[in-house]
């Protein structure tokens, strides 16, 4: 677009072009005054001497020409008219004698009126053919414009101001909502540790679980927040994406099994072992979308299916990865389905009265896919189910090329029925192991697959069945009478029944998956059976695949931990939480407590809450710092905080901490937390 002072010069150019032609004998004078009134801007036209030679009709009506001057050639009176009207007129003639003292001087300038009208006016020279100096004036009322960009400059500083304090106050609400929360959740979970009752124990895993809604509601203002000002910050990491998808899907199986629901989840043999991205992110993103399709499912499955497609060769190290979110649920309207995107939006009304929520999923998981370079989308029918389906780039190294699948241990000799009455469970399942090189056939029933059994040529060795099948115990006597080794793999759900239990320790079971299957767990479990397959079964009758790595939980050596927590109940929770586990605590209700009990002891570990009266915690960390900068040693300081903005990791570490927790704080990530730091020293 261009600006006023662009428009003003265009005008004068036609004004110049209208003085050559003029010159030329090309139009006659008063042709020329009539195409000058036609011109949008106010224009005068001056020789060397000052005299006026030309003058249109629209700079007579913005400067109020008198009758009494129109015709006057004389430039002084006209001046004076003028400059009568301006803010500061001194200035104005100052600026006409720097211009007729250098011809080839321009001039482009903004002219406030004594009245409040505000001009913008552009001058140049021009000589014509036979010598003739001209200086031509261009003028034009720009006070609305200026005014609308004044209010539009007001208003944006007014949103900035506004949206700061928005977020200092959604911060400060966070924290405020956060530190009670800490300490309801955490006394809630330890009183779920000790005998109740059954109507006991039920109205306090209620009560936890309507806190844990609530601080998941917290979480996601919070997150809409720091997208709506741009300090929401990405960290691109290595990770295993498959992993990644299958432990999120795993952490939301037990609402869905609740309701009787599978949920499965689907990885395609060209999704790389390693990528490059954000994976909190996207996990943020799987968990919004699976747990909105099991909240809006009441029976049949949820399906999560991922697939990796290259870019074209000049984009070799981005992967476009495809995820897809499948439900068998209510289906959403087609009317409905661009509006579920919009912040604190359902599909209608009666979504919030009868399931719940904020609405605020869909539209934070959009905007961070956005932020990343990817998009989402939705297809779905009333009454049919929907699938959410979106795409994210993510690069890929070359050394992390796609890894076969196929692996040497695989027998293409040992046969496997695979029995499950769900069918993309089915479908999944038999991907996965004619991937790997067996041969398989599948059941959808206890009856169907007893009689593929009785009619197969060569008995199969391997037999993987879901615990929820029909007859299942009859599945387990054809697996023990058959001819030769045969081996069970059970498929179940993670809250299991008395009567599978006892079922697990079945001579004939070889092992138990639990629901949904991950694609790793589930070869390396087939790997290990068919390598004992010959071999007796353990006492209990089941083959435990052995497991790598320290459990967050595992046992830890006694410390003396130092509690910095001005809060009462936050400073009972920590302190029962820490002495469970065999720690001596020392509290402080404050900074300055705190520094004084690091001076007068040595301490294994400070647990320092940020906000606190007297001395904060980044005060008070700074102070421990400064002094072991004089003394030598260094304690480990780890945030306690209820703050949870983005930036809020980066200033507890620059303050010289080690790590953050926010609360509310659960005993697992604290342990955890505490255990690396021991494997650390």
């Amino acid at each position: 677009m261009l600006s006023a002072g662009c428009i003003v010069s265009i005008g004068l150019f036609a004004c110049l072009c209208l003085l050559v032609f003029r010159a030329r004998n090309v139009v006659t004078g008063g042709n020329a005054q009539e195409i000058l009134n036609c011109i949008g801007d106010g224009i005068l036209v001056l020789d060397s001497r000052r005299r006026i030679l030309m003058r249109n009709q629209r700079f007579a009506e913005l400067w109020q020409v008198p009758e009494s001057l129109l015709e006057s050639k004389n430039d002084e009176p006209l001046l004076q008219h003028v400059t009568a009207q301006l803010r500061d007129p001194d200035g104005f003639r100052r600026k006409l004698r720097e211009l007729y003292n250098d011809w080839d001087a321009r001039s482009n300038d903004v002219l406030e009126l004594a009245d409040g009208r505000i001009y913008e006016g552009y001058s140049e020279a021009r000589k014509l053919r036979g010598g003739i100096l001209l200086r031509v004036w261009g003028f034009r009322d720009v006070t609305e414009l200026r005014r609308t960009q004044a209010g539009l400059e007001e208003a944006g500083s007014a949103a900035e101001k506004a949206n700061r304090a928005k977020s200092e106050f959604l911060a400060n609400m966070s924290h405020e909502i956060r530190t009670p929360m800490n300490g309801m959740l955490g006394m809630v979970g330890i009183v779920l540790d000790t005998e109740l009752n059954a109507e006991q124990r039920e109205c306090l895993e209620m009560a936890k679980l309507s806190g844990e809604n609530l601080l998941a509601i917290v979480n996601d203002i919070t997150d809409l927040s720091r997208i709506e000002a741009g300090k929401l910050e990405f960290d691109p990491v290595e990770f295993d994406l498959s992993e990644c998808v299958e432990r999120t899907c795993k952490s939301l199986a037990l609402s869905a099994h609740q309701k009787g629901l599978e949920i499965i989840c689907s990885i395609a043999e060209s999704v790389p072992a390693l990528v490059v991205g954000d994976p909190i992110r996207l996990r943020q993103i799987l968990v919004n979308l699976i747990s909105n399709a099991v909240k809006f499912t009441g029976k049949g499955e949820v399906v999560v299916a991922v697939s990796g497609q290259r870019f074209p060769p000049s984009h070799d190290s981005t992967l476009e990865v495809r995820f897809a979110v499948r439900d068998t649920g209510i289906g959403i309207r087609p009317e409905h389905q661009r509006k579920i995107f919009e912040p604190f939006s359902q599909a209608d009304a009666s979504m919030t009265r009868r399931y719940g929520g904020s609405g605020l999923g869909l539209s934070i998981s959009q905007r961070l896919l956005e932020m990343m370079g990817g998009r989402i989308w939705v297809e779905s029918e009333l009454g049919r189910g929907s699938t959410f389906g979106f795409v994210l780039p993510l690069n890929v190294s070359e050394e992390l090329a796609l890894v076969p699948e196929s692996d040497q241990r695989c027998s293409h000799n040992v046969p496997i029925l695979l029995v499950d009455g769900n069918t993309s469970n089915r479908e999944v399942l038999g991907e996965y192991l004619s991937r790997w090189g067996f041969p398989v056939q599948s059941a959808g029933s206890t009856s169907e697959a007893i009689g593929l059994m009785s009619v197969a040529t060569a008995p199969f060795r391997l037999v993987m069945a879901d615990t929820k099948l029909n007859k299942i115990d009859d599945l387990e006597l054809a697996v023990g009478s058959a001819s030769g080794k045969t081996a069970l793999i059970l498929m179940g759900i993670s809250a299991k029944t008395p009567c599978e239990v006892a079922r697990d320790r079945n001579p004939a079971v070889a092992a138990s998956l639990t629901k949904p299957l991950a694609r790793t767990e589930l070869r390396e479990t087939i790997f290990h059976v068919i390598a004992n397959l010959f071999k007796p079964p353990t006492p209990d009758g089941a083959t435990i695949l052995p497991r790598g790595g320290v459990s967050s939980e595992a046992a830890v050596r006694p410390l003396k931990i130092l509690l910095a927590e001005d809060n009462a109940v936050n400073q009972k929770l920590a302190l029962r939480l820490l002495q469970r586990e065999g720690h001596r605590v020392t509290v402080a209700r404050n900074g300055r407590e705190a520094l004084e009990a690091a001076g007068r002891e040595a301490f294994d570990l400070v647990l320092m809450d940020i906000v606190m009266p007297e001395l904060d915690g980044m005060e008070a960390t700074a102070a421990i710092r400064a002094s072991e900068a004089m003394t030598g040693g260094r304690v480990p300081i780890i945030a306690l905080t209820a703050h949870a903005m983005s930036d809020d990791r980066e200033r507890c570490l620059a303050a010289g901490m080690d790590d953050y927790i926010t609360k509310p704080i659960r005993r697992a990530d604290l342990l955890k937390i505490i255990n690396e730091l021991q494997v650390a020293s």
